[in-house]
């Protein structure tokens, strides 16, 4: 669950401060930190937290019951971290901003399809996440906007999602066997006109590129890339597509011993056809999500360090090849995610999607093109 990876991340960084400052004697802090965000103390504080909630209190395990620190905002208090509400918060904004963002973008497709006949005026918080008090006050104030006035949690909210699952099921065997046509898992929809891109690196051709003006070089390899080109990787009429990446990070230093291992990359929507696809950001496309790829849980033994030899003459760096795939419901046209390493799929919490508006994506391309200014990808 991403909420869960927002507090380990913001635990480590407290601790390894303290640690830092004044040494806690722990043997793994990075270890200390995954072992708090399993723990129950946790668990049970994020999942019963609301509004009277003021502090949590989650113990830090394998610290003396001693210790003490406090400072920059860190408090530790009898071997235990504690958590103020507004630290609290700060991992629910960036979910709760991201689903409000789903829900904009999903009531805006409903009015689209029905010429503003039809409306939204009902919710249902399904999973883990919308049964969190705190949650559904949040949703349920900020979805005023959108004319939702009815907010339904189901009493087992994770029970809920399986149940969906079902009777959409039972649903489509029902139409076949009635007679009627069923969109068939894995079919192409047919009304579905909309195309995805991601905002990639593009090597250059050479002088000969149309595009070589707008390239730059990259200080690791020293080749020339063409930092705002979008590869339409799941065209209109397709429901699922994969894309390849390489991406180059810095390697652990006494300095700097945890880099961050955290790859961004905006998705773009358009309704051109396949042939007029651009091939460059501009006033046609929309950004429509900006999905975030961390890899900072899998050891450094997996990737490929470049300029190990005394030889090389440029900065080390490793090297991490990974795929997203992306995947359109056939019925209802929803866009997800999944991460995969090594012909794996990771764990959902390792890519985390952030959804725009469309005010916010016409200021970010207008800011850009105005700016003459491109995206900047690593």
């Amino acid at each position: 669950m991403q909420l869960d990876s927002s507090f380990q991340y913001s635990v480590l960084q407290k601790i390894q401060k303290a640690n830092t400052l004044s040494p806690m004697g722990l043997e793994d802090v990075v270890e200390t930190a995954r072992q708090m965000r399993v723990g129950t103390a946790w668990k049970t504080a994020s999942h019963s937290f609301g509004s009277e909630v003021g502090s949590v209190i989650v113990e830090i395990p394998g610290l003396d019951t001693e210790y003490t620190y406090e400072s920059d905002g860190t408090t530790i208090r009898d071997g235990a971290l504690i958590l103020d509400r507004r630290d609290l918060e700060e991992f629910f904004e960036e979910l709760i901003s991201s689903l409000i963002g789903m829900v904009e973008s999903v009531i805006s497709r409903f009015r689209q399809q029905h010429s503003g006949t039809e409306k939204v005026s009902s919710l249902v918080l399904a999973g883990e996440f919308g049964s969190i008090p705190y949650v559904e006050d949040q949703i349920r104030t900020r979805c005023q906007n959108f004319g939702i006035s009815k907010i339904v949690v189901p009493p087992d909210p994770t029970l809920a999602v399986c149940k969906g699952g079902l009777l959409r099921l039972i649903e489509h065997v029902k139409a076949e066997s009635r007679g009627n046509k069923a969109v068939e898992i894995g079919s192409k929809p047919e009304s579905h006109g909309t195309s995805y891109g991601f905002l990639m690196k593009r090597a250059t051709f050479g002088p000969n590129d149309p595009e070589s003006s707008l390239a730059t070089q990259d200080p690791l390899d020293g080749k020339f890339y063409i930092t705002n080109h979008i590869e339409w990787t799941l065209t209109a009429g397709n429901i699922s597509a994969s894309q390849k990446f390489r991406r180059k990070f810095a390697p652990p230093t006494s300095e700097n011993p945890y880099p961050p291992r955290v790859f961004p990359t905006p998705i773009f929507s358009s309704e051109e056809s396949k042939d007029a696809l651009p091939r460059i950001l501009d006033s046609e496309c929309r950004l429509l999500c900006n999905i975030e790829v961390d890899i900072s849980s899998l050891p450094l033994s997996m990737f490929k360090l470049k300029n190990r030899h005394w030889y090389n003459r440029g900065p080390m760096y490793y090297v991490v090849d990974f795929e997203v795939k992306l995947l359109v419901d056939p019925q209802r046209g929803d866009l997800s995610f999944e991460f995969w390493h090594q012909d794996v799929r990771m764990k959902d919490d390792c890519i985390t999607v952030k959804w725009y508006s469309k005010e916010e994506s016409d200021q970010f391309i207008k800011e850009k093109l105005e700016n003459g200014n491109t995206p900047q990808v690593s």
